[in-house]
C-alpha cells in the first residue's frame, strides 16, 4: 500500500565554481528550476557546442535528462563530470540517484558510500542509500541508514519508511512511535492508515479507530481504508457499522472475497445467517480453494439447522486443508445431534490422530463407545482421561459401568467409591446397588 518517497532534488550549481556563467547558462538552469527541461537540453546543447570543455554544462545537461527520464544519458553526462571532479557530492548524489532509478541498485549504493565517506554528515545518503538496502531485503542494515539519517535531520521519509520496516518485523510498538514522530513534521493518510494497522496489531482497536477516521476524512474513496475500519469495527463488535463500511467496500471491488468474507463474518456476528450465508457464497464464487470461506459458511449453516450443507462444506474444508483438525470436532458435534454414533468416533479418532494429547477428547469418545457398548475401546479411552484428570468423578463412575460390564466388578467398586467421595451423588446409588 506504501508508496515510496526517494530524496531528489535537481542540482544545477556544482560544488567547484567558475568565475562568470555564460547567459545560456544562466537560461538553461531557469528551465530546470521550472521544469522545462526539453527548452533546458536545447539551450545547455548549443552551449557545449561553444564550449565543448566546460565541466558546468555537462552537470546541467545532466540535469535536464535526468529531469526527463533519461537516466542513462544523464548518468554519462555525470561520469564526464566525476571523471574530472571525482570527489564532487552533488554530482555524485545526482548520478547515484540516477543509478537508483535505472536500476543500477549496487552502483547508486557505491556512489552514497563515497559521499558518506566525504561527508559522513550528508542526511540524504544514509536515507536513500536505506531506502534502496531495504529495497533489496536488507532492512537491518537499511534500519542502521536511516536512523543515522534521523539523528544528523529529522526527515518524515526516515521515521516513515524506518516504522515500515519495524512494522514487517512485528515490532508494532517502535513502529507507531516512528509513525507519530512522522506526521509531526507532515500530515499523511498512508501514515495514519499504517499508525491504524499498527494499533491494531497492538490490540489497541479504539486507537486504531481515530487514526484510520483522519486517514479516511483525507481521501473517502480509498477502500483499503474504508476495509480497515470496517475490520476494526468486526473486532470492536460493532457489527452493523462494519456492514455499513463493508457495503461501500464490496460495491467498489466487486470481485475481492476478502470484503464478502468480512461481510459475512459481521452478519453471522448480528444473527443474520442467512446474509452471512449468501456474502460467504459469493467470496466462494471467486475464490473456492480457501479453506476458511467453507469452514465459516459450515458454522452460518450449522447455526441455521442446516446441518446436511454444514456437513458438507466441512468435507470441503478437509479436502482443501486436512491440518484445518478442528473441522472434525465441528463434524462430530453434527453427527452426535444426529444420533449418528459411528460418525462421531470417526471424526473424534480423526481429531486425535493429529491432537493425541487432547484428553477431554478421549473422555468424548469414550462416552460415545459406552453408548455403541464397544466396552473394551471405551476402557482404554476413559483410562487415557483418568492418567490426566484421576479425580473427575463422572469419568471415574463411566469406567466404573464399563468395568462391570467387562465382569471386574471389585474394580468398578473402587471407582464408584472414589466418584462418590468427590460427591457424585448417581456414583453413591450405583454403589449401593452393586457393591457390598
Amino acid at each position: 500500500m506504501s508508496k515510496r518517497f526517494y530524496v531528489f532534488q535537481l542540482l544545477v550549481v556544482a560544488s567547484f565554481t567558475y568565475a562568470q556563467f555564460e547567459e545560456p547558462v544562466a537560461l538553461a538552469q531557469k528551465m530546470i528550476m521550472e521544469k522545462n527541461y526539453h527548452k533546458a537540453l536545447e539551450t545547455i546543447d548549443w552551449a557545449i557546442k561553444k564550449e565543448p570543455n566546460n565541466y558546468l554544462h555537462y552537470l546541467i545537461r545532466g540535469n535536464a535528462k535526468e529531469g526527463l527520464g533519461n537516466y542513462g544519458d544523464a548518468i554519462s553526462d555525470y561520469n564526464y563530470v566525476i571523471a574530472h571532479y571525482p570527489n564532487d557530492e552533488t554530482v555524485l548524489m545526482s548520478r547515484a540517484h540516477c543509478n537508483y532509478l535505472s536500476g543500477n541498485f549496487l552502483n547508486a549504493i557505491s556512489d552514497y558510500e563515497k559521499v558518506i565517506q566525504l561527508n559522513p554528515k550528508n542526511a540524504d545518503a544514509f536515507l536513500n542509500r536505506g531506502l534502496i538496502l531495504s529495497k533489496l531485503g536488507d532492512d537491518s542494515s537499511a534500519e542502521e541508514d536511516l536512523t543515522q539519517s534521523i539523528k544528523l535531520r529529522s526527515s518524515f521519509l526516515a521515521f516513515y519508511e524506518r516504522g515500515n520496516i519495524r512494522y514487517i518485523h512485528g515490532r508494532y510498538a517502535a513502529a507507531v512511535a516512528d509513525y507519530l514522530e512522522a506526521i509531526k513534521v507532515q500530515k499523511n493518510a498512508d501514515v495514519f492508515y499504517r499508525l491504524a494497522s499498527a494499533y491494531s496489531k497492538l490490540g489497541k482497536e479504539l486507537e486504531a479507530i481515530n487514526y484510520i477516521n483522519e486517514a479516511i476524512e483525507m481521501f473517502p474513496e480509498r477502500v483499503e481504508y474504508v476495509m480497515l475500519r470496517a475490520n476494526l469495527y468486526i473486532n470492536l463488535g460493532k457489527y452493523a457499522l462494519a456492514v455499513e463500511d463493508l457495503t461501500k467496500v464490496c460495491s467498489t471491488n466487486q470481485y475481492d472475497p476478502g470484503c464478502y468474507f468480512s461481510r459475512a463474518q459481521a452478519y453471522h456476528n448480528l444473527n443474520n445467517f442467512g446474509k452471512a450465508i449468501d456474502d460467504y457464497t459469493k467470496a466462494i464464487s471467486i475464490n473456492d480453494q480457501n479453506p476458511d470461506y467453507f469452514f465459516n459458511r459450515a458454522i452460518s449453516y450449522f447455526n441455521s439447522g442446516n446441518f446436511k450443507q454444514s456437513l458438507a462444506d466441512f468435507d470441503k474444508v478437509s479436502l482443501l486443508d486436512p491440518n484445518k483438525v478442528d473441522v472434525y470436532i465441528f463434524r462430530a458435534n453434527i453427527h452426535e445431534m444426529l444420533n449418528n454414533d459411528a460418525a462421531v468416533e470417526r471424526d473424534l479418532t480423526l481429531y486425535l490422530t493429529y491432537n493425541p494429547t487432547a484428553n477431554f477428547v478421549y473422555k468424548r469418545r469414550a462416552d460415545i463407545r459406552l453408548e455403541m457398548k464397544k466396552y473394551a475401546e471405551a476402557l482404554d479411552d476413559y483410562n487415557r482421561f483418568l492418567e490426566a484428570y484421576p479425580n473427575h468423578s463422572h469419568a471415574l463412575m463411566q469406567r466404573a459401568f464399563v468395568k462391570m460390564k467387562l465382569q471386574n466388578l471389585a474394580s468398578a467398586c473402587e471407582d464408584l467409591k472414589k466418584s462418590e467421595a468427590l460427591g457424585n451423588k448417581q456414583a453413591s446409588v450405583l454403589k449401593k446397588e452393586n457393591c457390598k
